[in-house]
C-alpha cells in the first residue's frame, strides 16, 4: 500500500515546480476571487465580468493568502489537491476492503491506484478547479452512507445531510448527489422501519447547509459578481435551463 501511495504521489508532484499560474483561467479565477472577497479583498471590478463559481472549494483557498508569494501559493493549493486525492484513495480501500471481504486487498489496492492516476484526475490535481476537492467529498458522501446503512447511528445520519449539502457548495451540478443521498435514506428508512428522527436529523442538516449556501451565494453574486448576465450560467437556474 505504502509503494502504491509513493507511485501516486510521484506521478502527481511530477514537474509540479514548472506549474504555477491558472491553466484554465475563468474557472479558477472564479474560485480564487470567491476566496480573496473571504479574505478581505475586492475584485469586483474584474469578477463582474465572469461567470459565477460555487464557493466551498474556495474555503480551502483563503488561508493561503497568507502566502504573499504568488507562485508558492497556487503550488500549496496543488498539493492540497493532491492530499485530498490519496485520503479519497485510502476510504475507497476502506469501504470496499469492507464490502469486498473475499477480494484480496492488493487487487483493490491496485485497481483504485489505476483509478487514482487516470488522466482526468491527474489534470485536475494540476489546477486550482474544484474537481479534486469535489471528487474527495464525493468519497466522503459514499464512506457515510456506509456508516449509515451498516451502523444506523444518527451521528451519521446529521453529518451525512452536512456533506450532502456541502457537496453543492462545491459544485451546483453535484446536486444529483445530494439526492442520490437523500432517495437512499428514505428507501432504508422506509424499508427497515428505521427511527423516523434519523431521517430528520439528516433532513434538517442538509437543509441548514443549502440556507448557508443560499445566503453566500446571493452575497457573493451582489457584492462581487455585480448580478451581470453571465451569473446564470453556474447558477442552478442556469443548468435547469
Amino acid at each position: 500500500l505504502i509503494g502504491l501511495i509513493t507511485i501516486q504521489l510521484f506521478v502527481y508532484f511530477y514537474n509540479i515546480d514548472k506549474t504555477y499560474q491558472m491553466y484554465i483561467l475563468g474557472d479558477e479565477f472564479g474560485y480564487w476571487t470567491n476566496a480573496a472577497y473571504m479574505f478581505g479583498y475586492n475584485w469586483s471590478s474584474v469578477t463582474s465580468h465572469n461567470t459565477y463559481y460555487s464557493w466551498g472549494y474556495s474555503l480551502l483557498l483563503v488561508p493561503l493568502f497568507y502566502i504573499s508569494n504568488w507562485k508558492i501559493r497556487y503550488q500549496v493549493a496543488l498539493a492540497i489537491n493532491i492530499t485530498l486525492m490519496i485520503i479519497a484513495f485510502c476510504i475507497q480501500c476502506y469501504i470496499e476492503r469492507k464490502l469486498f471481504e473475499k477480494i484480496n486487498s492488493k487487487w483493490i489496492y491496485f485497481v483504485n491506484t489505476i483509478i487514482s492516476v487516470y488522466s482526468t484526475n491527474i489534470f485536475y490535481a494540476k489546477t486550482t478547479q474544484s474537481e479534486s476537492f469535489l471528487y474527495f467529498i464525493y468519497v466522503i458522501v459514499i464512506l457515510l452512507l456506509f456508516k449509515v446503512l451498516t451502523t444506523q447511528k444518527k451521528t451519521y445520519y446529521m453529518i451525512l445531510g452536512i456533506v450532502s449539502g456541502f457537496i453543492v457548495c462545491v459544485h451546483m451540478r453535484s446536486i444529483g448527489v445530494l439526492l442520490a443521498a437523500c432517495i437512499t435514506v428514505c428507501i432504508y428508512i422506509l424499508k427497515k422501519k428505521e427511527d423516523i428522527q434519523k431521517g430528520l436529523f439528516f433532513l434538517f442538516a442538509f437543509l441548514g447547509v443549502l440556507l448557508i449556501l443560499y445566503m453566500v451565494k446571493n452575497m457573493l453574486i451582489n457584492d462581487l459578481y455585480q448580478n451581470n448576465v453571465t451569473v446564470a450560467v453556474n447558477n442552478v437556474s442556469g443548468q435547469v435551463s
